[in-house]
């Protein structure tokens, strides 16, 4: 039936149900990959995931990363500047898709009305009379832009032929000092297996596509246990990243920690690598509606200097420590030379079971290779510039907002959960209307 009449399924569904499906569909196959079944006619005792898996929540990089096949991570905007912030997601647009979490307390504290338990996400940012804004998407019923499109954003940027996105559509603008002040957490997924998705108007793409050099070597089975291969779906100029995939068919632990090394050609360079480890989804083996905490894994990526064991103290980059399912980093390569990512684990008791690993390279030629940390590696103080450079604000975390470097940080258990109606903000002509009152003297 239609949907005004109430019978509409409960699961996710567009707003011009029945005759738009997809987000339903998507959301059946979501709760299908993570389902395990005894048996195909039967309900049995052997029976873990499905829908009741996926209500029992997860994280954002999580299905950012499940959807698109990225790498996502997350990093808050108290840990840069507005400027750099702007910059960061002006440049990353046109492949990196940007979801945002506004900061409550700001919003509060400033009569801001967004909704932090709906999602807002990042469609585009662009430059207007000298003045940086950025343009959001709100999939909340009604408009929670909390009014920051008409305070500082121009009448003609929002009716502009050029960017053609309205307001009925749930696309609104804000300066970016707005939104440096009241979005807090920033989910980035690097689309490193989407193409080219990008809209009119956005800037030109950073790295162009590419064709494998007939002849090119491709990862081979290294380490222990960890197998690996290069995808050929991107040595055929269809898509600007080249992959390599290893994995861990068992149990990995403190006592076999597995490292990977990236080496890098002089004439490949500038190149921007990409990493991802992650670990087996515990939302497939749940027999109850509540999901066992993923370990905290972290990553660290160095330069080699010199000899066999000795790398630069100056770290390039390290990921979030958190207690998600997957970590990320990435680096641009300056200069050619290697570089070693170790995974490091918060407890020597812990054991996890299964591992994958993930990089994505901007330039063929480079060469990915997986092994067991065997033996410690020193750290020595360099004598030139690094050969690399960072590449993301995953993993960026001011000094003074950790309270422990030697343990993994705490998730936001409030905001890290599924969306539950107590937790909207009533968004009826009624509610403010008194609002409006309780506001103004005159009334």
């Amino acid at each position: 039936k239609d949907g005004d009449d109430g019978n509409v399924p409960i699961c996710c569904r567009s707003e011009f149900f029945p005759y738009v499906l997809w987000p339903s569909l998507v959301e059946k196959a979501y709760a299908k990959v993570h389902t395990l079944r005894g048996s195909l006619t039967d309900v049995t005792d052997e029976d873990m995931g499905g829908w009741e898996a996926i209500s029992g929540g997860g994280r954002v990089e999580e299905a950012l990363a499940d959807l698109t096949g990225g790498v996502a991570g997350r990093f808050q905007t108290c840990d840069v500047s507005m400027d750099r912030l702007f910059l960061y997601i002006y440049e990353l647009q046109r492949d990196v898709l940007f979801v945002c979490r506004p900061h409550e307390t700001s919003c509060e504290l400033h009569g801001v009305r967004l909704n932090p338990y709906y999602p807002y996400a990042v469609n585009r940012a662009c430059v207007y009379e000298g003045r940086p804004y950025v343009q959001l998407f709100s999939g909340a019923v009604g408009m929670y832009d909390g009014g920051l499109q008409d305070i500082s954003v121009p009448f003609a940027l929002v009716r502009g032929e050029e960017y053609p996105e309205t307001c009925a559509e749930g696309f609104f603008w804000v300066s970016a000092m707005d939104f440096h002040e009241y979005f807090d957490t920033i989910f980035e997924c690097r689309l490193v297996n989407s193409g080219d998705v990008s809209i009119p108007g956005m800037p030109p793409p950073r790295i162009p596509p590419q064709l494998t050099p007939h002849g090119a070597l491709s990862p081979q089975a290294l380490g222990y246990g960890f197998h690996g291969h290069g995808d050929p779906r991107h040595q055929l100029g269809c898509n600007a990243w080249f992959e390599w995939v290893f994995a861990n068919p068992g149990e990995v632990s403190a006592d076999n920690e597995p490292e990977f090394t990236v080496r890098v050609p002089e004439h490949t360079v500038p190149c921007d690598i990409v990493i991802s480890v992650e670990q087996l989804d515990s939302r497939m083996l749940m027999r109850t509606t509540r999901r066992e905490d993923p370990t905290a894994l972290l990553l660290k990526v160095y330069e080699h200097v010199e000899a066999r064991r000795f790398y630069s103290q100056d770290m390039i980059c390290r990921s979030n420590w958190l207690p998600v399912r997957d970590a990320m980093v990435a680096f641009t390569v300056l200069q050619g030379g290697e570089f070693k990512i170790v995974v490091e684990f918060p407890d020597l008791n812990i054991k996890i079971d299964r591992l994958i690993f993930r990089c994505y390279t901007s330039r063929p030629g480079c060469m990915i290779t997986a092994s067991t940390a065997l033996t410690s590696h020193q750290l020595v103080l360099p004598v030139e510039p690094p050969k690399a450079r960072k590449l993301t604000l995953v993993g960026s975390v001011r000094a003074d907002r950790v309270d422990r470097t030697y343990a993994p940080q705490p998730l936001d258990e409030a905001h890290d959960c599924m969306r539950k109606p107590e937790f909207d903000i009533a968004p009826g002509w009624r509610e403010l209307k008194q609002e409006f009152q309780q506001d103004c003297v005159l009334m």
